[in-house]
């Protein structure tokens, strides 16, 4: 396989790749969306629940616990989002290097071509 071939298979894979990294970014924006609706939702829960419940107020803080722990939740994944996002800029940086040096291969490439062949049909 030439270096040519070989580059392009690299950009190939880096495409591949970023178009995963964006599947992948989607679905955690999905979740950490999910996670914000449940802990607002809870939140309301809680309070709603400690109003019609004056007597009941381990059950509205088990509720919060809840809420607490869903907003834990989303920001995780919203860390996770940012390093996958960070991986896809870099991922493109690279690719952008790669398909310009490809480009630059490609042009010499045909020019060694075009040469050698001026030279063998003088030969």
């Amino acid at each position: 396989m030439s270096d040519i071939a070989r580059a392009q298979s690299v950009a190939t894979n880096a495409q591949n790749k970023i178009a995963q990294l964006d599947r992948e970014i989607n679905t955690l924006t999905k979740q950490v969306q999910d996670h914000k609706n449940n802990y607002k939702e809870l939140k309301r829960q809680a309070v709603k629940e400690a109003v019609d419940q004056d007597g009941q107020l381990v059950d509205a803080a088990q509720v919060r616990m809840k809420a607490e722990k869903e907003k834990m939740n989303s920001y995780d994944k919203k860390a996770e989002l940012k390093q996958l996002k960070r991986d896809k800029s870099e991922l493109e940086s690279d690719l952008k290097v790669l398909n310009k040096y490809l480009q630059r291969a490609t042009s010499i490439n045909a020019s060694v071509q075009s040469a050698a062949n001026t030279v063998q049909g003088k030969l």
